[in-house]
């Protein structure tokens, strides 16, 4: 009977040794998923996204408005640029024999158009003559009307160069023209003081013509620029 009970005993006790020994599957499995779970997290966080800062725009400044003036007419004869050197030779004036020549002709041509003669006038011609010594053939953009020519032998085949645009110009569609320009200025009605100035430029001469006040007012061309007597 002691035998039976001593086997019995020790039975209970491997009994409970292998117990104790086996392995916990539930809290292993639970603490697994947790670690996953912890680095599915992780894994799929975002930052917010930094937003840009979006500056305004920055104004651009209106254009201009260029004033209701005369067109600065552009010279029909082929210009040429600035020399870097240009070899300049004025005087300080035109004789009053070229003068009176050039008077004559403009005033020859405005006659035909029905405008009054010019008058020469000193002050005129002094601008006229310091801009053509600069060499530049292109307008000067100053205060009176101009009439430009280069390359001609005198001052009777420029000025006349400028007349001859008046085979161009249309009294039915009075106003400016690039190919017209030169013709309405000589003749231009309002226009009473004449400057003119001369400079030779690498042995080319050029020529300007200054008018007082400026022809070419844009809406004035209909009263200014009148058809020869019939």
């Amino acid at each position: 009977m002691q035998r039976l009970i001593l086997c019995l005993v020790v039975v209970l006790a491997i009994a409970l040794q292998l117990v104790a020994a086996a392995p916990h599957h539930g809290s292993h499995k639970k603490h697994h998923h947790h670690k996953q779970h912890q680095q599915s997290t992780k894994k799929h966080h975002h930052e917010a996204p930094k937003h840009v800062s979006s500056q305004a725009p920055k104004h651009t400044k209106a254009p201009k408005h260029t004033p209701t003036q005369a067109p600065k007419h552009k010279p029909t004869h082929a210009t040429t640029p600035r020399a870097k050197s240009p070899t300049s030779t004025s005087k300080a004036g035109l004789s009053a024999k070229d003068q009176q020549a050039i008077l004559n002709l403009h005033n020859k041509f405005r006659a035909a158009h029905q405008a009054p003669p010019l008058k020469w006038d000193t002050k005129v011609a002094a601008y006229a003559q310091k801009w053509t010594s600069h060499c530049v053939f292109q307008h000067s953009q100053g205060q009176y009307g101009e009439n430009l020519a280069m390359g001609y032998s005198n001052w009777a085949d420029a000025i006349t160069a400028w007349y001859d645009e008046y085979k161009q110009y249309s009294y039915n569609n009075p106003g400016f023209g690039e190919s017209t320009g030169h013709f309405t200025q000589v003749v231009w009605r309002t226009s009473t003081k004449l400057g003119c100035g001369v400079s030779s430029c690498n042995g080319r001469p050029i020529y300007s013509c200054n008018y007082n006040p400026p022809g070419n007012m844009i809406g004035d061309f209909k009263k200014n620029v009148l058809p020869t007597k019939k």
